[in-house]
């Protein structure tokens, strides 16, 4: 069991890299200009922290009712997101875009 913690708290300290340059920059905004507020980003940080470990938790929960042999087809939901999002940019692509009237902002009704 302490073989899995240590092997995941180096993972998750591998994998926050950018996270460590985010939080270098605003807590540099913060002390250079008052904005934002050090609190806030504290904040923001352990509440990102606190729905990742949250959603991690639920997943883990949810893998257990479902058997083992499918859980390899979990990977198809991305890929069934990426064919949806290709179709629905084809489908706003096909539609025409009304043309508005020279001199004017906005399409005309009708």
């Amino acid at each position: 069991m302490g073989e899995v913690a240590l092997a995941a708290a180096g993972i998750f300290a591998g994998t926050n890299v950018d996270d460590l340059i985010v939080l270098t920059v605003l807590f540099l905004a913060a002390r250079a200009t008052g904005r934002p507020p050090a609190w806030q980003v504290w904040v923001g940080q352990y509440a990102g922290i606190a729905a990742l470990v949250a959603v991690s938790g639920l997943a883990a929960v949810g893998l257990t009712i479902v058997p083992d042999p499918w859980t390899g087809l979990l990977g198809l939901v991305p890929v069934a997101l990426g064919v949806r999002g290709l179709i629905g940019r084809g489908a706003a692509r096909r539609t025409p875009r009304r043309r508005s009237p020279p001199g004017t902002r906005w399409p005309s009704p009708g």
